[in-house]
């Protein structure tokens, strides 16, 4: 059966499929399957948790494109992230923590 794999706007757009994917009521966007052949994992369910997705049946994915009161909850995983949206790093951290001190 075909599904569909609910992602973020960040993680459509560093695939470079904004362009060609539906997107969500929420702003997100409905990738392939075939999309997510490039990540690593067994089955589509560990690739979509690879890239923060979730899989849906095509009736859910219709509904997230119309609007639902409960959309599926979905997130960049920092490996999507620029470099200026990551995380502070440890030392940043420390860093951070110091100018607190003071």
């Amino acid at each position: 059966m075909a599904n569909y794999i609910k992602v973020t706007e960040k993680v459509a757009a560093s695939m470079g499929l904004t362009s060609i994917r539906n997107k969500t009521a929420d702003g997100n966007y409905l990738l392939w399957q075939a999309d997510i052949l490039r990540f690593p994992g067994d089955d589509i369910f560990s690739r979509a948790a690879y890239c923060g997705g979730a899989v849906l049946t095509p009736n859910a994915a219709k509904e997230e494109v119309d609007g639902t009161d409960h959309p599926v909850q979905v997130a960049t995983p920092e490996r999507f992230l620029s470099s200026s949206e990551q995380s502070p790093s440890e030392e940043e951290k420390s860093e951070i923590n110091k100018e607190d001190e003071v």
